[in-house]
């Protein structure tokens, strides 16, 4: 084996062990969502993954490959940003939080202006044994790390989707990855196709096996929070019995 290979071989098995996270785990993770794709969730029990290239942060995996491009020659340089661009239109993901307990900042991040939404507590196996996909995903723990220093890692598909800056750590973000390429192999008859490709996957979910748990915002009124609540076993009614009060209390 030659020491390229070699380093290649370590760095993959490397970041494996950090992120790569098994569908049989029992690791505690959150999703918080508005008020608007809670019901969605509720009424479709379709799991919503995001292609890549619509998410909000446009700088999406440029942080590693920035620092891994300076070890690279700038030769490859336009070619690989042509791959990555490929890349993130046919991923797609589904992020969540890991922590045993609700966080404040994301209650913000995700639930808009009004402040109005809920919270699943689940674990990564519950998510695995929910869904019914032709593509099942992977799942992956964000790393934060800054020392990885081989190029080749940018052949890894799933790889600079799981990299992101240290000053990101809080978040202790893990992702389900869907990967969904948009090409149909053509034929003697029939030429190779580039199908469109939809900025959202919706995929079926028995909720009753999703949800462990959930939080309505502590940020609603008595009211909002009430109806919130009443809607939810209206259109879930296994869902009664599951609802955890948050901790949070600001006057």
């Amino acid at each position: 084996m030659s020491t390229k290979t070699e380093n290649f071989s370590n760095s993959n098995q490397s970041w494996r062990q950090r992120c790569a996270v098994d569908m049989k785990s029992e690791i505690t993770i959150w999703r918080y969502m508005s008020i608007e794709k809670w019901l969605s969730l509720l009424t479709t029990k379709k799991l919503l993954f995001s292609r890549l290239d619509c998410f909000a942060d446009k700088n999406e995996v440029s942080f590693v490959v920035a620092k891994l491009k300076k070890l690279m020659n700038p030769s490859l340089h336009e070619g690989l940003d042509y791959h990555l661009t490929a890349l993130k239109s046919y991923m797609y993901a589904s992020c969540w939080n890991m922590g045993d307990r609700e966080c404040r900042s994301l209650w913000y991040a995700y639930t808009g202006d009004a402040r109005l939404g809920v919270a699943i507590k689940t674990s990564v196996k519950s998510v695995y044994d929910s869904l019914n996909t032709t593509y099942l995903p992977n799942c992956y723990k964000v790393d934060y790390e800054t020392e990885y220093n081989d190029p080749e890692m940018l052949q890894v598909v799933e790889f600079p989707l799981t990299i992101k800056q240290p000053e990101y750590a809080s978040e202790k973000e893990l992702r389900f990855l869907i990967n969904k390429p948009n090409i149909k192999l053509g034929s003697k008859d029939a030429p190779t196709q580039r199908l469109p490709q939809p900025t959202i996957l919706l995929e079926d979910c028995n909720l009753n096996v999703l949800i462990k748990n959930f939080m309505i915002t502590p940020f609603a009124e008595t009211w909002q929070a009430k109806a919130i609540e009443e809607a939810s076993y209206s259109l879930l009614p296994k869902l009664k019995g599951k609802l955890l009060q948050s901790e949070i209390f600001e006057l």
